[in-house]
């Protein structure tokens, strides 16, 4: 009788420790992928910033009529 419950309780106290050993992986492995994610997320919106300003900066410059009259624009070939 005593044997039965060394068994038993041995393949109990096995499978709990397997089971937080699995659980302990996947929630290593979530946090590391979720920190990637973050980061590559923090990245785009930092592009996104960056081009919204250049956006922003070329919206700002307009060329006036007179500006663009006085331009002038020639082509040269040299061989």
């Amino acid at each position: 009788m005593v044997g039965y419950f060394y068994i038993f309780s041995w393949l109990f106290l096995g499978a709990y420790i397997f089971q937080n050993l699995a659980t302990g992986v996947m929630v290593s492995s979530y946090q590391a992928i979720r920190q990637q994610m973050d980061e590559q997320e923090a990245r785009i919106r930092e592009a996104e910033m960056q081009q919204s300003n250049v956006d922003r900066l070329v919206d700002k410059v307009t060329l006036s009529p007179s500006v663009v009259s006085n331009c002038r624009f020639s082509t040269t070939l040299s061989m």
